[in-house]
């Protein structure tokens, strides 16, 4: 079946893994969601297929505005998690995936060069600021085959000098959020929510809010549907830039 028989015209296949297929499409926001959500300019989404999509989504999502309040708190200047749109039937595509946007550049960076260990600026912060959280960033970053060479981190552009340095670019995203690449604790991320609900309150507002129905969702009280109902309503009046931001 071809993809315009799939609802899935000026998608490109971007390639398929252990637990998932995605493809690519760069696209106006409001058209892909049916005027739910807006951006100023065009983005590149990702349709990601998968037996596990409602979680993924799930997944990604908390990351997602957890990495919003940590840059807006200060924990590090750039955003690594890339933003989830919704589940696939909010662009009217097949009920197998989610869509979330694209993070430009290239995974399989040596994490050793020349006898020397590589360092992405704003990865000792990143992983920091998570380490709490229940949401295990670190999982799963290096192939299964070379452990010296990375994977799920997508880095924007370097070259042999920076190499040769042993430093790359903060300009960077952390992708892969199927249970095999992030097998998310909820209950640790329910205690790390109630833990830190003044501090995320403060830095996300209502926002904060769809963190506690990931949690709940998570915790199969609640249906990941309602979740992303909330989110959308939530990214109408929410203050920090969600799009466009890697």
């Amino acid at each position: 079946m071809g993809y315009e028989q799939l609802g899935m015209e000026g998608w490109r296949h971007l390639g398929t893994g252990g637990e998932a297929s995605a493809y690519m499409k760069i696209t106006d926001l409001g058209k892909l969601t049916n005027g739910l959500l807006h951006c100023d300019e065009d983005i590149t989404a990702v349709y990601r297929v998968s037996g596990d999509s409602e979680h993924s989504f799930l997944r990604n999502l908390a990351a997602a505005i957890l990495d919003a309040a940590f840059v807006s708190g200060g924990k590090y200047a750039n955003r690594h998690i890339p933003s989830p749109i919704g589940l696939s039937e909010v662009a009217d595509l097949p009920a197998d995936g989610y869509l979330y946007e694209y993070v430009a550049g290239s995974e399989g960076f040596p994490w050793e060069f020349d006898r020397q260990m590589i360092n992405i600026r704003e990865w000792g912060q990143f992983s920091n600021a998570f380490a709490a959280t229940g949401i295990p960033v670190t999982h799963d970053i290096t192939d299964v085959d070379n452990g010296r060479v990375s994977k799920n981190i997508i880095v924007q552009s370097y070259t042999i000098d920076d190499l040769i340095e042993g430093t790359l670019s903060p300009h960077w995203g952390r992708i892969d959020f199927g249970f095999s690449s992030c097998p998310v604790s909820w209950e640790k991320f329910g205690a790390y929510l109630t833990k830190n609900e003044e501090e995320l309150k403060s830095l996300l507002g209502s926002m904060e809010d769809v963190l506690l129905l990931a949690y709940n969702a998570g915790m199969m009280q609640l249906g990941p549907k309602e979740v992303m109902e909330r989110y959308h309503r939530e990214l109408q009046i929410f203050p920090i830039k969600f799009f466009n931001c890697l």
